[in-house]
């Protein structure tokens, strides 16, 4: 969690044990404080897992075994989401009038 804190990752990637509520606990932690994008590995593919690894917590949910290409590409693709919410949020503000570049930093 410290670590998570220190905002110098871009993308959590956490492993989702037999019991998945363990993770899930670290997640909503991490919620509390930092909107940083999580991927969830799991080996448990159980509906209800992936559910609630999704709509209440993580960014993308996989279910082992796969490749890690898959991976890699899950991984730009949840981060280039982000990249492009985040455009979005600074044009809105410079059309807005608010305060903060609409520049790419």
């Amino acid at each position: 969690m410290q670590q998570a804190r220190s905002g110098q990752f871009d993308l959590l990637v956490l492993g989702v044990g037999p019991t998945a509520m363990g993770s899930f606990d670290v997640c909503r932690g991490l919620r509390r404080f930092s909107l940083l994008p999580i991927i969830l590995l799991s080996t448990c593919g159980s509906k209800i897992d992936r559910l609630i690894g999704l709509v209440i917590i993580a960014d993308d949910y996989m279910v082992k075994p796969f490749s890690q290409r898959e991976l890699a590409v899950r991984i730009r693709l949840v981060l280039q989401r982000l990249d492009h919410a985040g455009r979005q949020h600074r044009e809105a503000r410079a059309r807005s009038g608010g305060s903060g570049s609409a520049s790419r930093s």
